[in-house]
């Protein structure tokens, strides 16, 4: 598959094609050889940016995170209350996707994890992505503010007690 280089450095290409296999599959697994051949890279220039499967998966869904919520350091905006920071980041993950487009993105991510039998490899790639939206979450959280506002340990503020 041919693809625009646009001038893009292999490591920002190699994102760029994972990200477009995990939107065409959330569940997948992100093989090495795939993701090469669709950035137009060899595996070993892969390699060398993301010495293991976990490290490309990490980056691809950090990517996918920073698009999804752009503003992250609102967060940490001491200007702003605590209570009413939580809620821009909730807001900003909320209204990513509306509409159609919203309920596509929804039906796959059912298809990809709920509809079929968890194998090893579904678990996997869920556990990736969740992971990854909880280490943003902890981060949130951990900060000075929303400790105030909500005591307890991290994982008791995250799910509300």
């Amino acid at each position: 598959m041919e693809q625009d280089q646009g001038g893009l450095d292999t490591k920002a290409r190699i994102i760029i094609a994972a990200c477009e296999l995990i939107e065409e599959d959330p569940a997948s697994t992100l093989s090495v050889r795939t993701v090469a051949a669709r950035a137009g890279v060899s595996m070993g220039s892969l390699r060398h940016h993301f010495p293991t499967q976990r490290a490309l998966r990490d980056a691809v869904l950090e990517t996918i995170y920073d698009v999804v919520t752009p503003d992250s350091e609102i967060i940490h905006d001491t200007s702003v209350p605590a209570r009413d920071r939580l809620v821009q980041c909730l807001r900003q993950v909320l209204s990513v996707e509306v509409g159609e487009r919203s309920r596509q993105v929804w039906i796959k991510f059912f298809d990809a994890f709920v509809v079929p039998e968890p194998t090893d490899e579904i678990r996997t790639a869920y556990v990736a992505m969740t992971s990854e939206g909880e280490r943003r979450s902890n981060t949130g959280l951990r900060s000075s503010r929303m400790r105030a506002l909500y005591p307890g340990p991290t994982s008791q503020r995250m799910q509300g007690s």
